[in-house]
């Protein structure tokens, strides 16, 4: 197999597993797989509003619409307007979602521990570094074409 149907079988293949993990777990919360999403995000990345989680999870704007007024309705977030620019919200994870972010995270670990077993730290960052590059590569792709 070449190298390019390798990584993209490879990314399908995580893709498909984190997936898996993301409805399995939101069943079990009684989320949809959106809603744990968003959450993951909020907990995982240092970026916080709704733009920025589509763009990064590459969830189309509705979906995560959709998804964080679920989860205002939920009071598992909760939203406050930047003060320079107040059509942006930063959301912010409210402690109602703390139980489920334990058993997401717990498992996100678990499923992450399992993806690159046997892979050391600095192959690790490498493949961060490039994931980093690709992902910005994809999110930009419609902007410039």
């Amino acid at each position: 197999m070449n190298f390019s149907m390798e990584l993209i079988c490879t990314g399908r293949g995580i893709a498909k597993n984190y997936k898996q993990m993301l409805v399995d777990i939101a069943d079990e919360c009684q989320l949809t797989a959106a809603e744990l999403s968003v959450l993951l995000f909020l907990e995982n990345e240092a970026r916080d509003t709704a733009r920025e989680i589509a763009e990064s999870r590459h969830m189309s704007k509705a979906s995560v619409s959709k998804a964080v007024d679920s989860l205002y309705q939920k009071q598992y977030i909760s939203g406050h307007p930047d003060p320079d620019d107040r059509r942006v919200v930063h959301l912010m994870i409210e402690e109602k979602a703390d139980e489920v972010l334990l058993v997401a995270c717990k498992r996100q670990t678990e499923l992450m521990k399992c993806i690159f077993n046997g892979i050391s730290e600095e192959e690790l960052r490498t493949l961060e570094d490039i994931a980093r590059k690709i992902n910005r590569n994809l999110c930009s792709k419609g902007r410039t074409d």
